[in-house]
């Protein structure tokens, strides 16, 4: 299963893209566990996350082709 990740704000400085795919996730806890084993950053920062442009607080089973976005705190006006 192939999910599309959008990264946004210093996720996507940090790790110089904004823009990645996971493969072999099946839900939103999956695919938080695979972020933080790849990259220490998710480890560090309380995101929000969205799937199909929907934020969402619980577990949410994922299907091929869902995009998922993550979002770090961020403040500004």
């Amino acid at each position: 299963m192939e999910i599309k990740v959008k990264l946004f704000g210093m996720l996507a400085d940090e790790l110089q893209r904004q823009e990645m795919t996971l493969n072999g996730v099946s839900d939103l806890r999956s695919l938080e566990h695979e972020l933080s084993a790849l990259h220490p950053v998710f480890q560090r920062v309380q995101c929000r996350i969205s799937v199909n442009r929907k934020l969402v607080n619980d577990n949410v089973v994922l299907h091929t082709g869902d995009e998922v976005a993550v979002m770090p705190p961020f403040s500004g006006g």
